[in-house]
């Protein structure tokens, strides 16, 4: 086999394994846009490059209750969620 045989088989091999990286992580995305209510495809998404992290604003008024008495920073809180692009 001659040197330009292999530069090419060696070439098509590297593009091959680039385009199945790219299409897993992209049906990882799919997916994880499917499956966002399952705490581990939500942890497993910061993994994935084609995924954007997206920024939740919360706005806190006053506590709900206080947990357990003397106990500093226990407190429950009913809050809405926003999210900034929508």
């Amino acid at each position: 086999m001659n040197i330009s045989k292999k530069v090419i088989i060696t070439l098509s091999s590297i593009l091959a394994v680039i385009v199945i990286i790219f299409v897993a992580l992209f049906s990882w995305k799919i997916y994880a846009e499917n499956n966002s209510d399952n705490a581990n495809v939500r942890d497993y998404t910061q993994l994935n490059p084609l995924i954007r992290p997206v920024d939740y604003y919360v706005q806190v008024n006053d506590s709900i209750k206080k947990n357990k008495k003397n106990e500093v920073g226990k407190y429950t809180y009913k809050i809405e969620l926003f999210n900034m692009k929508q």
